[in-house]
């Protein structure tokens, strides 16, 4: 319920600023998330590879060349190692990115982003529970223009919760590494 809230304050935040059409897009992109070592209850176990999906909308003002701002909502999913367990994030982020990088219909950026992360954990068996709160990432990638107003890009992204998730007395860590490849409409 918190996350919908604040997906929803985010969006009505972004219609809001009263900017024309001009220097806005979106972008969708679907990936992979790397098995990675975290935390559960005090022991040290593994995810599998999972998915990972994005959804996002960016403004990039004239005042301030080379940054846009916006927001990104975005899902994971991993199953655990050696077992029929399942954990999965879903995340709702402030974003701001800055291009280091232009040469032709190539660029490279980076960024960083603050926002609110549920992370939830299926136990076989029926023990399940999720957790959310405050977290963050850092991405870089890189873009390459099909077209004046469309994009194919590609970015790695780093996403962590700033505190371990508590399932139902057992605490466990949230963060992942994945790969992400998409569209980005400009308009």
């Amino acid at each position: 319920m918190k996350l919908k809230m604040l997906t929803a304050a985010g969006l009505t935040c972004l219609m809001a600023t009263g900017a024309t059409a001009q220097n806005w897009a979106i972008e969708g992109a679907v990936g992979g998330r790397f098995s990675n070592e975290f935390q559960y209850g005090g022991s040290d176990t593994e995810s599998d590879v999972g998915t990972m999906y994005s959804l996002g909308a960016y403004y990039a003002p004239d005042a301030t060349p080379g940054f846009e701002f916006g927001v990104d909502l975005s899902g994971s999913n991993a199953d655990i190692a050696d077992s029929n367990d399942k954990t999965s994030t879903r995340a709702a982020m402030a974003v701001a990115r800055y291009t280091f990088y232009q040469s032709g219909d190539f660029s490279a950026y980076g960024g960083l982003g603050l926002g609110y992360i549920e992370t939830s954990y299926d136990v076989s068996g029926g023990a399940n529970g999720s957790d959310s709160g405050l977290g963050g990432q850092v991405s870089i990638g890189a873009r390459y223009k099909l077209q004046d107003d469309l994009h194919l890009f590609g970015e790695y992204r780093h996403q962590r919760a700033f505190e371990s998730a508590n399932f139902n007395g057992t605490s466990m860590s949230s963060d992942s590494d994945n790969i992400l490849v998409g569209i980005r409409a400009s308009f």
